[in-house]
């Protein structure tokens, strides 16, 4: 079946107005209306988004065979446009939307179906799951689907798909942020992280990783697709299982040799699968080399494999194709047929088809996977690993003790960390915890001796009032700060009473307030405080 571009947009604009529609209203999508969010299969092979639509006069710079989609795109950027709060925001719309062109292949859900089985069959029951590049949920409807009470986290760059996902999905964890900005908690926390993955010379801005002493890092960190590798790896609990859909330029591509050493050094190679070139020509409309790999986190494993070894190599053949040394068997192909051509971008490749469309794919697909878990996976490495459901409390035969133990909660329970983090945690003691909470610091006393006696603080008088012998200037008003016969005080005006008895034994006014520290008036009368 050919990839039917209007029907598509069609479907894409039908999907993102609706959500606009369930957000204004602040409700959840009905069962029909879930039908057509998951009708939704992103921009991928929509380029003609790309083209200007402003304006009827922009048709002239489209293609001619794409001038029919012309009224659907400038109805796409009116619905943006309406429902955007800030001609900001319907350009981050918009440009998030052309970002996600080069990636955005949704993957059949018969291939994901196909590995949330297998997993099931070979014992890997998940409890925390991570989808770092979750599109429409695919692999997160497969493995709720095998997995009671499955938590959860995703990540989706895109807004728009983010904002759909969300809806399909609203007691789970949906980010609709890159998987670069994931939190450091979550390190050895998943039992399952899978995904289809970006690809492409795409750097991803993660300081862990920019600022890494391993140099395989940092050397990831300016490839999406080799960085989703190794940080997915940092999020698995020891055991875990990380199962990516990425561009084959990862096992081919001599340049990524550390980056496979790496996750070699780190992990166990449960199964890698060549996946024909049409795989996404139905959901996605495009021909796109890719693999299936699987790895077992095991970070203390101390030799590699054979078929791990020949993961490693990368081997020019004499087609002039770099080809991973670990499917130079053919049998790791999931094809019908295969011929030498050129990729995407015209360069040359090997490309594979499979004629039995996608039902057949998954069928090969299935009994590769099977005879691989059975051989590869460690279940005991897995199950070994889970983390316990219930807290453990130590027995206690004071039962109002036990009873105050238990409803003690603590940061580390309330965000949920596991406790390997809680181990990473060393808290940083107070000093001077013994000095009362409530005293006030005072920067006119005298700091303690360095022998440690405690000097009694001589607090001193307040002084009496006397009169102001220095010259009045204009500027001068009641309340100034002043000096006299080295002393500092502050200028009062005396009541009427006392200037008349003052003014008869000749005294210069105003009085002067001479003072040690700060004196106030307040009311007309003094009031001493520590500063």
């Amino acid at each position: 079946m050919s990839f039917n571009k209007e029907k598509h947009l069609l479907a894409n604009i039908e999907a993102i107005k609706l959500v606009f529609q369930l957000e204004r209203e602040k409700r959840s999508p009905t069962n029909e209306e879930q039908k057509a969010l998951k009708q939704y299969s992103g921009f991928g092979a929509l380029k003609c988004i790309l083209n200007p639509a402003e304006s009827l006069s922009d048709i002239v710079h489209w293609p001619n065979s794409e001038i029919g989609l012309f009224p659907l795109v400038t109805e796409m950027h009116d619905l943006l446009k309406n429902n955007a709060q800030t001609e900001q925001q319907y350009k981050k719309y918009v440009n998030s939307l052309k970002n996600s062109i080069l990636t955005a292949f949704y993957t059949p859900p018969e291939i994901v179906q196909v590995l949330a089985e297998t997993l099931k069959q070979s014992q890997v029951s998940a409890r925390n799951f991570l989808d770092p590049s979750a599109g429409m949920g695919a692999f997160i409807s497969a493995l709720k689907d095998q997995n009671e009470g499955l938590s959860v986290t995703a990540f989706e760059k895109d807004l728009l798909t983010g904002k759909i996902l969300s809806k399909l999905y609203p007691d789970d964890k949906i980010r609709s942020t890159g998987f670069e900005e994931i939190e450091s908690r979550y390190n050895v926390h998943f039992d399952v992280v899978s995904s289809n993955i970006p690809f492409g010379d795409v750097a991803a801005f993660d300081i862990s990783f920019l600022k890494s002493t391993d140099k395989v890092k940092r050397q990831a960190s300016r490839s999406i697709h080799n960085y989703f590798f190794l940080k997915g790896m940092d999020t698995l609990r020891e055991g875990g299982i990380l199962a990516f859909i990425t561009s084959q330029g990862v096992m081919n591509s001599p340049k990524n040799e550390p980056v496979r050493q790496w996750l070699m050094n780190n992990s166990r190679l449960v199964s890698a699968v060549r996946l024909p070139n049409n795989l996404f020509s139905e959901y996605a409309g495009t021909e796109v080399g890719s693999d299936l790999i699987i790895l077992q986190k095991d970070s203390v494993k101390n030799q590699l494999t054979q078929k791990e070894k020949e993961f490693v190599q990368s081997d020019k053949l004499s087609s002039g194709v770099f080809n991973n040394s670990y499917f130079n068997n053919f049998q790791r192909v999931v094809h019908t047929e295969g011929f030498i051509d050129t990729d995407p971008y015209g360069k040359p490749a090997q490309i594979f088809i499979h004629k039995n469309g996608i039902k057949g794919m998954a069928s090969d697909l299935k009994k590769m996977l099977e005879v691989d878990f059975r051989e590869r996976l460690d279940v005991d490495l897995f199950q070994q690993n889970v983390p316990n459901k219930k807290s453990k409390f130590l027995p206690s035969s004071d039962k109002t003790e036990d009873k105050i133990n238990q409803s003690e909660l603590t940061l580390y329970d309330l965000f949920g960390l596991s406790q390997e983090e809680r181990s990473q945690h060393n808290p940083v003691r107070r000093r001077n915890s013994a000095q009362p909470k409530n005293k006030q610091l005072n920067l006119f006393s005298q700091q303690n001796p360095v022998n440690g006696k405690q000097n009694k603080e001589i607090i001193a008088p307040i002084p009496d009032i006397r009169p102001f012998t220095g010259k009045l200037y204009n500027h001068l008003r009641a309340g100034s700060l002043v000096k006299d016969r080295n002393q500092l005080g502050f200028l009062k005006e005396l009541d009427e009473l006392n200037r008349q008895l003052l003014s008869r034994a000749n005294v210069t006014l105003p009085t002067y307030l001479p003072t040690n520290e700060t004196i106030v008036s307040t009311n007309e009368k003094l009031t001493k405080h520590r500063k």
